[in-house]
């Protein structure tokens, strides 16, 4: 499908180069990024990879990852395969329309990658550089800034954790002569 892709942008005149060469590009960077992402997560091999369970699912209904992801770790469901296939099913749609495009490309999609007029990510380049700069002088004020950003609500969350609500209990201390010893006895030393 990246071939025909290429194909497609060569023969559109969206891209300005012959197809040996789009291709030995794109085999170039796809390798470079497969080999980043695993040296980062310490895997050396490809052989050392297979099996290796070091993923955990995000977003997938239990019963989905019982059949097609055994054994991979999930703390939190998600969508089933009517979903998913829906999902596929509207970007073929978009991907093929019944009217001609003149020459548009897909729109890129995703949720993880940070894209102008897109959805909302808490790390996009205003809090990103917003923190490097608190860092870089020390400045604190900055910093508060950068953690007003990320963690004000939002709708919808941006992450699990803002899913989660803090509960404040009241303070209950317990009277020191009702704490059990279980530790050394300083006194003694």
């Amino acid at each position: 499908m990246a071939y025909e892709s290429l194909f497609d942008l060569i023969h559109e005149g969206m891209l300005d180069m012959s197809f040996k060469r789009a291709v030995k590009g794109y085999n170039k960077a796809v390798v470079k990024g497969i080999v980043k992402v695993m040296s980062k997560m310490g895997i050396s091999t490809i052989k050392s990879y297979r099996g290796a369970q070091i993923f955990e699912a995000l977003g997938i209904d239990k019963e989905v990852i019982d059949k097609y992801f055994t054994w991979t770790d999930s703390r939190i469901g998600g969508i089933g395969l009517d979903t998913i296939a829906e999902e596929a099913q509207l970007r073929h749609r978009k991907a093929y329309p019944e009217i001609q495009t003149n020459g548009q490309v897909l729109d890129e999609g995703g949720q993880y990658k940070w894209r102008q007029n897109s959805e909302y990510h808490m790390y996009n380049p205003q809090t990103v550089h917003t923190l490097q700069l608190a860092s870089k002088n020390g400045d604190y004020k900055l910093y508060k800034e950068f953690a007003g950003l990320v963690d004000d609500h939002f709708e919808p969350p941006p992450s699990l954790r803002h899913l989660l609500a803090i509960l404040i209990m009241p303070k209950k201390t317990i009277p020191l002569e009702e704490v059990e010893s279980g530790g050394i006895d300083l006194q003694a030393i």
